[in-house]
This record gives C-alpha cells, sequence and structure tokens, in this order.
C-alpha cells in the first residue's frame, strides 16, 4: 500500500480538482491511502470516497501575502512525513518547495511529483528558465498530459524580466524531459446513450473567467441568433466573470437566446439534452469538459488552444478555428445547426475516439511513479 497525497490550491470546482477526485477514488479502491490537500478550507465539490482524507494547508488560495508564513506552514505540514508520495498542481508551491529541498528540509524518503496540467509546450510557454530550473531540481518525477514541446511553434510574448531571466538562466527542459511521463486526463463519467441531436441547444460548460473566452462565444452568438433564432445557447458555470457576461448578453439583446446556468454537479443529463458542444477558451491545457461531451457523442466545436488540437480531429469529431476567430467559431457552429447528420456523423466519431481516456486504459502509467513496478 502506498500513501498517496495530492496538493491543490482549491477543491472547489475545476479541471485540477476533477481530476484529482477521479484519481483519489481510483487508487483509494486499489487499497492505497489517499490525502488530498487544499490552501484553503472550502466545501469539497466533487464526491470523494470516505476513505480520502481532507487536509487544510491555511494559506492564501493563489497569491501568497506573506512567503515567509507559507513557506513555515508548508514545512510544519511536510516536516513529519516519510514514505509518501507527494503530488503537487501546476506552479503554485515550486518556489516553496524548491527552498525547503536546498536547505535539506525535505525527507529524503519522500517522493515529489508536479503535475503541469497541460502539454509539455507549458514548460515553454508559461515557465522561464528558472522556474523550470526549480521544477527539475526539486521534483523526482513530472506528469504532463502530451508530448507538444518541439510541435509548439506558436510565437511566444516575453516580458523584459522574463527574457532576461531566460538569458541568464541557461535552458533546463532536456533535463525536465527526461522525467516526463505523459498521462491524459481520464474521463469523469461514463453514459451508455448518446443524444438526439434533436435539441436545439448548443451546450459550453466551464469556469466563468476569462481564459474561457465565454465573452467571445457571446459575440458569436449576435450572427447565430439571427440565422437560427429557434436555438438556444446554454453557459454552464460559476465564477468571477458573472455578472459580466451577464451584462454583455443584455447589451447585445440575447437574453432570449443564451441562457447562463450554475456549476453543476452531475452536467450528463445537460450533455445528453444538447446537441453541440462548444469550447471557446483562450488558452486550455487539455479541457475535460471536452471529453465529457465526447463521451456523451457531441460533436465539438473550439478554438485551436492545446486542449482542443489533442481532442478533436478537425472535420472528423468537430470543427477548430484559430483562437479569437469569432466569425469562423460561429460558421463552424451553423455549419453543425445546419446538418444533423454532420452532427450524428462527429458525434459518433467522439464516442469513439474518448475511449482512449478511460480510467482503466490510463493507470498503467501511474505504477512506475507510485513505486510499483514490479506488480
Amino acid at each position: 500500500m502506498i500513501k498517496i497525497v495530492f496538493f491543490n490550491a482549491t477543491m472547489e470546482m475545476g479541471g485540477p480538482a476533477r481530476v484529482i477526485n477521479l484519481w483519489s477514488n481510483y487508487f483509494v479502491n486499489n487499497e492505497h491511502e489517499v490525502e488530498i490537500v487544499s490552501n484553503i478550507n472550502v466545501p469539497l465539490f466533487y464526491d470523494f470516497d470516505k476513505r480520502v482524507k481532507y487536509s487544510i494547508l491555511g494559506i492564501d488560495k493563489f497569491k501568497q501575502k506573506s512567503k515567509i508564513k507559507t513557506i513555515f506552514k508548508i514545512y510544519n505540514f511536510l516536516r513529519n512525513r516519510k514514505n509518501e508520495v507527494l503530488i503537487f498542481n501546476k506552479g503554485l508551491y515550486v518556489s516553496y518547495l524548491f527552498t525547503l529541498k536546498k536547505m535539506g528540509l525535505i525527507d529524503k524518503s519522500l517522493k515529489l511529483v508536479y503535475i503541469a496540467h497541460g502539454g509539455s509546450s507549458d514548460f515553454k510557454t508559461m515557465y522561464n528558465s528558472l522556474l523550470n530550473y526549480m521544477i527539475n531540481y526539486t521534483f523526482d518525477n513530472i506528469i504532463a498530459l502530451i508530448d507538444d514541446y518541439d510541435s509548439y511553434n506558436k510565437r511566444i510574448l516575453m516580458s523584459k524580466k522574463r527574457k532576461i531571466v531566460n538569458a541568464i538562466i541557461p535552458e533546463y527542459f532536456s533535463e525536465i524531459r527526461k522525467k516526463i511521463t505523459y498521462i491524459v486526463n481520464p474521463v469523469t463519467f461514463r453514459s451508455d446513450i448518446i443524444p438526439t441531436y434533436n435539441e436545439k441547444v448548443v451546450l459550453a460548460v466551464g469556469r466563468l473567467d476569462y481564459i474561457k473566452g465565454f465573452d467571445l462565444l457571446i459575440e458569436s452568438w449576435k450572427s447565430i441568433a439571427k440565422e437560427y433564432p429557434q436555438w438556444k445557447l446554454k453557459i454552464v458555470g460559476s465564477g468571477d466573470e458573472k455578472l459580466a457576461l451577464e451584462n454583455q448578453i443584455k447589451d447585445l439583446s440575447l437574453e432570449k437566446y443564451i441562457e447562463m446556468i450554475p456549476q453543476q454537479k452531475d452536467v450528463k443529463s445537460l450533455y445528453l439534452n444538447s446537441s453541440i458542444s462548444v469550447m471557446s477558451s483562450r488558452e486550455e491545457g487539455f479541457g475535460m469538459v471536452t471529453i465529457e461531451a465526447m463521451e456523451c457523442g457531441l460533436p465539438i466545436v473550439a478554438f485551436k488552444n492545446v486542449g482542443s488540437l489533442f481532442l478533436v480531429k478537425d472535420n472528423k469529431n468537430g470543427l477548430l478555428c484559430d483562437i479569437g476567430d469569432i466569425e469562423q467559431l460561429a460558421i463552424n457552429i451553423k455549419s453543425l445547426i445546419a446538418d444533423k447528420s454532420l452532427r450524428e456523423r462527429m458525434g459518433k466519431k467522439s464516442k469513439e475516439l474518448v475511449k482512449e481516456f478511460y480510467i482503466e486504459n490510463i493507470e498503467q502509467k501511474w505504477k512506475p511513479i507510485l513505486g510499483l513496478n514490479n506488480e
């Protein structure tokens, strides 16, 4: 039996929390001891097995106000732990763990694992050379979803500070690459049925923040509402942009055509009562909602972010366009609205492709990370 500890900023609704939920329940059902750790004390949004322990670090959600207090809290939490696998999500903890490890304050029996929650291109686009150095030094294993570092050729806009850091510190990705295991996120639920494709509903699910691009989707709906007024866009989620999005819908006089629905624990019925799924994110590392829609047999319309390029095969199980191209986004949605047979064909392909993401087809990749090679 292995003790596995997942760290995340919050266990509220969100992709990383959902992934932790899936793997926690899976591991505890396979006789491992599992603990989840949140920065802040919030109710668990997802349903966890009762055997999963829930602990609170008691630090700020994202931007730490007192770095000294934060490092002491992390140290106090870790100092008596031994022979555990500690799994940290994204960059929030890196500098603190790096400092503690440099000082010899992390027990050597602890295995530290870093999850990027995106492709390997994150180490090119999101992190500077210093952060890459700290990640490489601190963590024994690194998990990314897909290997897209070499193929990611989009121009990267760097701040002056980042350019200086990258000029001083050598690139560490060649070392990081040796530690990476590629593990895709699993499907969150299974569905034995598919939609009828008769419902005049386009569904978009996700956290209501700028990155998710719901403002772009709403803007694109102006031309769709004119041409297909009987169709409705349903946006499901909660977040800081809720009021701004509601005001945008009013300003565009789209109240009759767009419905805002609060975040839901059970979204399966919403997918099954829709005919098209849209992912309008400006950035997306993977897109849990996309594989949920695929499991329900929906065709996908999306921008060409990292996650969508991996999950959506253009003109096979969906239609892609450049990020921010509102006009083409609307055209793609209208193409599927106008053609039920196209919706059915692409939806069937989604259902076929999603099998790759069933948890039993993925779990073998965890064994070397957990030290279970000989099982």
